[in-house]
């Protein structure tokens, strides 16, 4: 009577270790799919006038000295101020550039 306990108690455990290996497998099949998404139609527009490109060049500086102070939080220490000071004077040059390049300089 034991073994045929043990017997139907092992068989359990094997079938539900099976079902959550077919599970985990199909979740792991899933993941790995990527999701294709269309372009925005914007992303393919071209700034035609010259506000339009002012526009873009400001967002441009500012998701770069963004995505420097971003980086900069993995360094932490001593060298963090160091470098989001870098990202910021990186900043001022890009939009002085810019500010050059489309004839806003006074």
């Amino acid at each position: 009577m034991k073994t045929m306990i043990m017997n139907r108690t092992v068989a359990s455990m094997f079938f539900v270790l099976a079902v959550s290996a077919s599970a985990t497998t199909a979740m792991a099949q899933t993941a790995v799919q990527p999701v294709l998404m269309p372009e925005p139609a914007r992303w393919t527009q071209e700034d035609v006038t010259t506000e339009q490109k002012i526009s873009t060049a400001r967002k441009e500086a500012v998701a770069a000295q963004q995505s420097s102070i971003d980086a900069c939080k993995s360094t932490g220490g001593p060298t963090y101020q160091a470098c989001v000071v870098e990202a910021r004077v990186n900043y001022q040059n890009d939009i002085s550039a810019m500010n050059k390049r489309f004839g806003l300089v006074k």
